[in-house]
């Protein structure tokens, strides 16, 4: 069956949820897909108020980068709130500090939550030492899921991004910029786990974020 007549698989999309997120946006969210990450750099509304629409066990992760405001003693404290209420995923970046990935993952393994280590280049796409350094990294803590998010400037990049991973069944590729729905749609086709969207344009909370009604019309194209 070809991937344009496949059921969507909304089961494998994590919709983000960042500081335009509601009680209503996240329970319209959890119709939309298998999985939601809260963005606890970016909420305003009570942590505890969002989870509380969530159907019972639904899966969500915590993410809380870098921010100016915020101090890593921040960060951390959110993160482990989030473990402690129930996340099955937890996001850990590569540019944070080794002290503080270790401590969260080793809190992730004792709360049975995924580790997900990830790399984002806002510049291109990555080199292959610093594929190397993350793939040495996500063996260091155990990760569940490696995720590389770059930016896709046009179809030959969007040809090397695939080419120059790793052939993990843990990578998720994450495509940013002009060609980022499509490389997401093709993670999709391939064997990532999920990639990640948003309910509407204006609830993005990355560049070039798609919408779950632009990811299906894509996978449907």
């Amino acid at each position: 069956m070809s991937c344009s007549t496949a059921a969507f698989p909304t089961d494998r999309v994590c919709i983000s949820v960042g500081e335009t997120a509601t009680p209503d946006l996240v329970r319209r969210a959890a119709q939309s897909c298998g999985l939601i990450e809260f963005r606890l750099d970016l909420i305003r509304q009570p942590f505890t108020d969002l989870l509380s629409t969530l159907p019972a066990g639904f899966p969500f992760m915590v993410t809380c980068r870098s921010q100016k405001n915020l101090s890593t003693e921040e960060r951390q404290r959110r993160l482990l709130e989030g473990l402690a209420r129930g996340a099955r995923w937890l996001d850990v970046d590569l540019d944070d500090p080794d002290t503080f990935q270790q401590k969260l993952a080793t809190e992730a393994r004792k709360h049975g939550c995924n580790v997900l280590l990830s790399l984002h280049d806002y510049q291109g796409l990555p080199t292959p030492a610093l594929l190397h350094t993350l793939m040495d990294q996500a063996t260091t803590l155990h990760a569940h899921a490696i995720k590389v998010a770059c930016i896709i400037r046009d179809r030959e990049d969007l040809t090397h991004f695939f080419e120059c991973l790793p052939p993990s069944a843990q990578m998720l590729p994450v495509g940013m910029g002009a060609y980022g729905l499509q490389a997401r749609v093709e993670a999709l086709r391939g064997r990532a786990g999920f990639t990640y969207a948003c309910l509407d344009a204006q609830q993005a909370t990355a560049p070039g974020q798609p919408s779950v009604a632009d990811l299906q019309k894509a996978w449907r194209s």
